[in-house]
């Protein structure tokens, strides 16, 4: 419950004096991470965090207390006001940089999660944690800058990518998007559905595996028909979120020559107050099989950013990674929300494998439930 908390306070707890610690995120309310932050600075770690302004409480308070808000300072705390970047939407890039805490320099922890007790007990969050990599760190800290000057940059800044080795940082908004240029259906568009070997894919069909926390708007409607396209010519697809509008909810529920595309909903209303309030948080893409010629490919998309409008408009970060080792410890994850904390679409009558534990007890014949996002739903 704890874990991505637990290794984020190890990180400040062993940064060392002198050395940085650079924090990005949209929701921070944890008490035990401030305190964590404020006794690094009193030993000499230089802290600066950058938050988004949706949000006003007691954690943040006594944070800017401490660091206060000199920009020009080698500690500091800032709140942007809706974007840093863009000038619309908000800051929701997730990233943690440590310059040299324990025994390792150039950390980077990026993801889903927030600093909030929300993100520990009521949602699944992945964080993605590597060091010792100047060439990836560097972009990193790159993009931190940007976010910490808090000026909107022209429309050919905003949005670029950085590549180096198994990884890819997409940074966005992504000014003019459209289906054409849309990230993840650029990605898509790469996909074969057949010829996968080398250890990957299913009985040499390509799989394709989505967990989203969100799939809203018309970019939710067209990246649901590329995935519903990709089941339909063969691929091994399956789909979980933890909201999607009816737009998207009526692409997956529209058959195809193969039947319906496999969805699950990891969203619950645990309290039947009609709002989700226990969910999965993720943003992430799997591949592994025939993807842009390479038969035996395995990649990972995760980040910030949810498959709605929103998700393109915003600061927020697509971070691409491969490898087979990879592929396989989020597909492992993206497993246990499947078969242990989601359900069966109501609205596809769709048998799933029997070792969902849940699957007899959903009636197909009942449409999903309309369940809404709380107004302080962490997006």
């Amino acid at each position: 419950m704890w874990r991505i908390e637990n290794q984020i306070l190890e990180g400040i707890n062993h940064a060392h004096k002198g050395s940085y610690i650079r924090i990005s995120l949209f929701s921070f309310d944890r008490m035990p991470l401030t305190d964590a932050l404020i006794r690094a600075k009193k030993r000499g770690v230089r802290v600066q965090v950058i938050l988004n302004n949706h949000q006003i409480n007691g954690a943040m308070r006594k944070l800017k207390g401490a660091l206060g808000t000199n920009r020009s300072r080698p500690s500091w705390y800032h709140i942007c006001v809706g974007s840093c970047r863009a000038g619309y939407e908000n800051l929701h890039t997730k990233m943690v940089l440590f310059g040299y805490t324990g025994s390792v320099r150039n950390v980077i922890m990026t993801g889903s999660f927030n600093f909030t007790g929300n993100a520990a007990v009521n949602q699944h969050n992945d964080l993605y944690t590597t060091w010792n990599k100047p060439n990836m760190y560097r972009d990193f800290l790159g993009l931190y800058r940007q976010l910490k000057a808090d000026r909107k940059l022209s429309a050919a800044r905003q949005h670029y990518i950085k590549r180096a080795g198994i990884w890819q940082l997409e940074v966005l908004p992504l000014p003019g998007w459209t289906v054409k240029n849309d990230p993840q259906m650029r990605e898509m568009r790469k996909i074969t559905c057949t010829g996968a070997n080398g250890g990957t894919g299913i009985n040499g069909r390509t799989v394709v595996r989505v967990g989203m926390h969100t799939i809203s708007g018309k970019r939710g409607t067209w990246l649901a028909k590329k995935v519903r396209q990709l089941f339909a010519q063969g691929c091994n697809v399956r789909v979980w979120y933890s909201w999607a509008d009816r737009g998207a909810r009526n692409v997956f529920a529209t058959r195809t020559a193969r039947g319906y595309v496999p969805v699950h909903v990891a969203g619950y209303d645990t309290n039947y107050d009609g709002e989700i309030d226990l969910y999965g948080h993720h943003k992430v893409l799997l591949v592994s099989g025939n993807y842009a010629g390479d038969r035996s490919s395995a990649h990972i998309w995760t980040g910030s950013s949810n498959w709605g409008n929103a998700g393109l408009r915003g600061d927020e970060i697509i971070l691409r990674l491969k490898g087979v080792s990879l592929f396989r410890d989020w597909n492992r994850n993206f497993d246990s929300i499947w078969y242990s904390h989601s359900y069966l679409a109501k609205y596809i009558p769709y048998r799933t494998s029997t070792r969902l534990r849940t699957s007899s007890a959903w009636d197909a014949a009942k449409p999903e439930p309309e369940l809404t996002p709380p107004d302080d739903w962490e997006y």
